[in-house]
């Protein structure tokens, strides 16, 4: 019986992209590539040093924590 020589390797993943794409917007390695690359060089502030996904701001009352992050189960 012959078996195919297979190659097995796993190439580096291309992450250098001229657009945003969907994928940035995962939550994972090209979310982070793309703030690390073009939000805190362009917006960044010590706020936004702080890396993350929410802000405390004053509210009546107390300090509120406002994000716009959401898990969306159907698009």
């Amino acid at each position: 019986m012959k078996t195919a020589n297979l190659v097995m390797d796993c190439p580096l993943p291309f992450t250098d992209y001229d657009r945003v794409l969907l994928a940035h917007g995962g939550g994972g390695a090209l979310t982070q590539q793309l703030i690390e690359k073009i939000f805190l060089p362009a917006f960044g502030n010590a706020s936004l040093l702080r890396k993350h996904d929410s802000s405390v701001v004053p509210w009546p009352g107390g300090d509120a924590a406002m994000t716009t992050d959401s898990y969306v189960v159907k698009p």
